[in-house]
């Protein structure tokens, strides 16, 4: 069984960079460092100085592969490296997963594979009435997102922000975009959907700038 979680933290500007160079250059222990914990994906997305980040791990016995981390010298090395480049006081938000729609082919790797996370706001009021349409989501929508190369969604809030993790097939979804956007089933949603929203804050798109290498 595979756990997902989100996390967001925040960076010092003059951070920026050093953290950029040290996950270009990721010491090849620490990452098996982290296959070794049962970590199979690590995506890093960054706004600014405002960072998330989606990981997935094997539940079965990740208690104990976090454990072995912990005491792992690479992972202590890489650690220290990163609390100097973190603003003070910022502490790290776990996120509640509140949606999953699954890949069909967990594992299968995708030639054009394209990672996503869009950032927004709901209103107060409207958080329950979120989960609920998403509880209640129909089939046919996932089937359709499905038909447009969408691989994977993955909602996670924490109060009134709203991280939305995607992944997609970059051969297909270019050519199926706008089928997808004039599609009643998505229309509908989407109606459902905008009133929900806080309009008064812009959603924002954060660029991944890490991802765990693939195993070889």
């Amino acid at each position: 069984m595979i756990k997902r979680a989100m996390n967001m933290g925040r960076l010092k500007p003059e951070g920026i960079a050093g953290y950029l160079k040290a996950h270009n250059e990721i010491h090849p222990d620490f990452v098996n460092a982290l296959r070794g914990a049962g970590m199979t994906t690590i995506s890093c997305f960054l706004a600014g100085v405002d960072l998330a980040v989606y990981s997935e791990a094997h539940s079965d016995g990740f208690e104990k592969g976090k454990e072995e981390l912990a005491q792992n010298k690479a992972s202590q090395e890489f650690g220290k490296s990163m609390l100097p480049l973190v603003e003070p006081g910022a502490k790290s938000i776990d996120f509640k997963e509140v949606f999953h729609m699954p890949s069909l082919t967990p594992g299968r790797p995708i030639a054009r594979e394209k990672r996503l996370l869009s950032m927004a706001t709901l209103k107060h009021e409207a958080i329950p009435e979120y989960i609920r349409r998403h509880d209640e989501i129909k089939p046919e929508l996932l089937d359709v997102f499905r038909q447009a190369g969408i691989l994977q969604i993955s909602c996670f809030l924490h109060q009134t922000t709203l991280l939305i993790y995607s992944v997609r097939d970059e051969s297909l979804y270019p050519s199926r975009e706008q089928w997808l956007n004039h599609h009643p089933v998505c229309l509908e949603f989407m109606a459902l959907m905008k009133p929900l929203a806080d309009s008064t804050v812009s959603p924002v798109d954060l660029p991944e700038v890490f991802r765990l290498p693939e195993m070889k």
